[in-house]
């Protein structure tokens, strides 16, 4: 009878995991009334003081639960939305890449509330199309982006991307290429600039290469992103460089635990605040290490990047809002290197309102920058590294 009631219980709180808010909080309520019931069964001294005692445990847990909420913002999204629906496909130097060409309409959704409804359409490059630009004779340069999600623009229409409002604020004078993709890292960057993709598929002579940084991207490029299970790995050898090693496949993360377990405990706000950078590898902090290999790697572009483009200059724009002044003090002095120019992006949003700044974020829920974002950044592009004027 126990072993089928606990069966029951189990099932009962998969059930809740999956279809209710504040999950954790109902389940300890249903393991209090377990307990009770298990109490009012047992005719053993031993067994009424344990379940009582584990009771009074469980209910505390669920009260702490419920407080921790009541304390809470909402946990905002940084990791992209990562569906096959939304035009990705396997790529042998990315590990995963955009579908090319390809148009693909994509909805996203919060608990049930839309967050956008947007439409990606890449070029058979495989990059998210340009805006219209001079031909080569009347434009003044061409500029290359690389990164992540930000550079490519996810949640926001092709016309609203920080490149294509690079392109549109300098009239064409200037092309814009747009070769990022959504939860790419450094090593992204690095492959394409190496296998020469990104030059074949620039169509123009590169003058800025621009890279839009993140701090999560030192964990992407250490393997620690549960989406990116293949792409290129780098380490570090003994003069520090960064030097290709394969793919991020051929490195398991110990102690990994199954991403669908992780994934229903992340619901849980104890989880969130005690356990989760212990449990999680995807999530465990920060290191030197990590810091080390990605400014290597970062670096390391940089060389590709003046090998294939020698015209062009090589800057970072360094997402440095809502970091404190020792982590943005820790990655810019990593990237301070030769033939580096570094720029914060809290000169370009400096009224920028902690937490997440309605104006400049998709939502509350998903702290990927909007179009208006976008736009600040782009002005602060063509003014401080363009240099352009009407």
């Amino acid at each position: 009878m126990t072993a089928l009631s606990l069966l029951v219980l189990g099932a009962a709180g998969l059930w809740l995991v999956d279809h209710v808010s504040l999950p954790f909080a109902w389940i300890a309520l249903l393991v209090v009334v377990y307990c009770g019931w298990q109490l009012r069964r047992s005719r053993a001294t031993i067994g009424k003081v344990f379940w009582l005692n584990f009771g009074v445990v469980v209910a505390v847990l669920g009260m702490y639960e419920v407080g921790l909420w009541l304390a809470s913002a909402p946990l905002a999204e940084f990791a992209p939305t990562m569906r096959a629906s939304d035009g990705f496909v396997d790529h042998v130097d990315y590990g995963y890449g955009p579908l090319a060409p390809s148009r693909t309409h994509v909805v996203k959704r919060v608990e049930g509330k839309p967050i956008y409804d947007v439409i990606y359409t890449v070029d058979a490059n495989g990059l998210r199309v340009s805006p219209p630009e001079l031909d080569a004779d009347h434009r003044k340069g061409c500029v290359l982006f690389l990164g992540c999600s930000n550079t490519f623009g996810e949640g926001v229409e092709d016309d609203e991307t920080l490149p294509w409002q690079v392109g549109v604020k300098t009239a064409g004078r200037f092309a814009s290429r747009n070769m990022g993709f959504q939860g790419w890292g450094p090593h992204q960057m690095l492959s394409a600039l190496q296998s020469g993709n990104a030059e074949r598929a620039v169509g123009c002579d590169v003058t800025q290469v621009v890279y839009l940084a993140l701090y999560w991207h030192a964990l992407r490029v250490a393997r620690r992103s549960y989406w990116d299970h293949n792409g290129p790995r780098y380490v570090l050898d003994a003069n520090g460089r960064a030097v290709r090693a394969g793919y991020l496949s051929d490195v398991t993360l110990r102690g990994a635990i199954p991403r669908r377990v992780l994934d229903r405990l992340k619901l849980s706000f104890i989880y969130q605040e005690y356990l989760r950078p212990r449990l999680d590898p995807y999530e465990a902090p920060i290191g030197p290490k990590d810091l080390d290999l990605f400014a290597a790697v970062v670096d390391r572009s940089r060389e590709e990047a003046a090998a294939r483009f020698p015209h062009a200059s090589f800057h970072v724009l360094f997402w440095d809002i809502g970091f404190s002044s020792e982590w943005t003090s820790k990655i810019m002095t990593r990237f301070s290197r030769p033939g580096i120019t570094i720029h914060r992006l809290s000169e370009a949003i400096p009224d920028y309102r902690m937490p997440f700044d309605s104006r400049y974020v998709l939502s509350t829920r998903d702290a990927h920058p909007s179009p208006a974002a976008y736009a600040r950044i782009a002005d602060y592009v063509v003014n401080e590294i363009l240099h352009d004027s009407p």
